[in-house]
């Protein structure tokens, strides 16, 4: 692949047309200053109430666990060969960091905001 489609660019635009979603900003600053830019809102993120600012992180957080299931169906069920799949770990940034993520139980400690994680019980 990489010798057909020759920038990321293309590789990441190849593996969106299959059914990969966008990844959510890493974290809930950027994902204020995204909404920010796209409604033209003029308002600073340090004169949010802490009240906005939680909210602003339980969406963030709740896009992020909606990006995780996405990303192992495409990943387990989308991808045909291990080929592609080797192809998709191999050129997309971060793909099996976020993988890797996705397939373990994962809790974010609300004093730190740092994520905790365990491995999933084998089903």
């Amino acid at each position: 692949m990489h010798l057909l489609l020759r920038q990321s660019n293309d590789i990441h635009l190849y593996f969106t047309s299959l059914g990969l979603s966008l990844c959510p900003p890493i974290d809930r600053l950027l994902f204020y200053n995204h909404g920010k830019e796209e409604t033209g809102s003029q308002q600073y993120w340090s004169d949010l109430s802490q009240t906005e600012k939680d909210e602003y992180r339980q969406r963030l957080c709740d896009l992020k666990n909606e990006y995780y299931q996405k990303l192992v169906e495409f990943v387990d069920h989308v991808l045909p060969l291990d080929y592609m799949i080797y192809e998709f770990f191999l050129n997309i940034k971060y793909a099996i960091k976020d993988y890797q993520l996705a397939i373990k139980d994962h809790i974010i400690d609300k004093n730190t905001e740092q994520l905790n994680i365990t491995k999933k019980d084998d089903q």
